[in-house]
This record gives structure tokens, C-alpha cells and sequence, in this order.
């Protein structure tokens, strides 16, 4: 399971109204990074075939392509504080496939650096549009939210024509109302969706004509 661990200690907070503690000005801001809680790739010294290279482009919608972390409650849409990402979410996103190919698929080489991608016979192109922690409208304060994560990925030759498409979508509950079970929960629903994202892709790639 892939998690976003603190790299400093953080109290709990509670809720208190509308989201209004989690989202008070804090002390310090505390930073969270993808430590990889899901297995990490063994080393196979050659033994797998890389039989096909892919060029990843990872994109998310404005609002969530940075290093903050949103939560939306109805209409209303704001960041907690005092906690943010290591990196843009995008960075750590694509790393977090990069990683769930090497478990589910290692014969499908991901690569993300242009000089490396220049073999590369097929683009999966991943459009995140939501990654956010929802608050029901009609609970009470103090619930937990659900951390959503939808869009759509799309695999391509390497010449742009499209060879699949098809909608990515987890979620995870938060186990309390907190900013530690909160950023769990963002994690879970990562590793839902790089599950689903590399299998299905995998699948695509090993099935598509050249």
C-alpha cells in the first residue's frame, strides 16, 4: 500500500465546524511524501524481458497539479494548513505508477525523462481530474471525509494516434477526522487507482498491435 508518511510529527486535529480546525493556520507546516508502503520492486538482476517501453505523461487539473492538499465540502473548496506534499502531487503520482508497473508488470518499462523515452513505442497519457478529501454536505461536522481520485488515461502509439481510453476512479474512507488519517486515506486511494491504472494499461499495451 502506497502511503504518504510525515516527515515531522503532527498532532492530531479535530474538526470543529466547517473543517475549520484542519484548516486553521498551524505551528509549521508538516510535509508528506510517497514512501512506498506498497511492496517496492525486487531487483530481478536482468531476469525480467522488457518487452515493451512506454512514455508516461501524468497531468492534473488546476487546484490539485501542486503540493497542497485540497478538501471540498459542497461548493465550498479549501486547503488544509500546515500540511503539504513533498513534491507537486503530479511528480509523486507518476513515481506511484512507476513503481505499480514494476510490480504488475515488469516487462513493460515505464519512463518519464525525454532522452529515455525516445524507444519508447506507446504513451499512456493520465488526466487526474479529481484528488480531493469531500466532506458530505448533510454530516455532521466532526465525520470523516472520503478521499475521491477520478479521470481518464489514454494509451497511444508512439506516433499520437489513440489506441485505448478508459476512466480511472477510487476512494478511500478516512478512518477519523484528522490530518494523518486524512492524508492515509489519499494514499489508499492511490494505491486503488495505480492498481487498477497498471493493470488495465498492462493489459492494453501487451494486447495492441505494434
Amino acid at each position: 500500500m502506497i502511503m504518504f508518511r510525515a516527515c515531522a510529527w503532527l498532532a492530531p486535529l479535530s474538526l470543529c465546524g466547517c473543517a475549520a480546525s484542519l484548516l486553521a493556520p498551524q505551528p509549521a507546516t508538516t510535509l508528506y511524501r510517497l514512501e512506498g508502503a506498497a511492496p517496492l520492486p525486487v531487483a530481478t538482476d536482468g531476469a525480467v524481458v522488457v518487452r515493451q517501453t512506454v512514455r508516461l505523461t501524468v497531468n492534473f487539473a488546476t487546484g490539485i497539479d501542486g503540493d497542497r492538499l485540497l478538501t471540498v465540502r459542497g461548493r465550498q473548496a479549501m486547503y488544509l494548513k500546515g500540511a503539504r506534499w513533498i513534491a507537486p502531487a503530479p511528480d509523486l503520482f507518476s513515481k506511484a505508477v512507476e513503481y505499480g508497473f514494476a510490480r504488475h508488470a515488469p516487462e513493460i518499462m515505464i519512463v518519464t525523462a525525454t532522452d529515455r523515452a525516445r524507444n519508447a513505442s506507446r504513451i499512456l497519457d493520465v488526466r487526474i481530474d479529481h484528488f480531493e478529501a469531500a466532506y458530505s454536505a448533510s454530516a455532521n461536522a466532526d465525520a470523516p471525509p472520503t478521499v475521491t481520485l477520478n479521470g481518464e488515461a489514454r494509451l497511444l502509439r508512439a506516433n499520437g494516434t489513440l489506441v485505448a481510453s478508459w476512466r480511472v476512479a477510487s476512494e478511500a474512507h478516512a478512518g477519523r477526522n484528522n490530518v494523518g488519517a486524512i492524508v492515509d486515506a489519499f494514499g489508499l486511494a492511490t494505491d486503488a487507482c495505480i492498481d487498477q491504472l497498471a493493470n488495465e494499461a498492462a493489459s492494453r499495451i501487451m494486447a495492441a498491435p505494434s
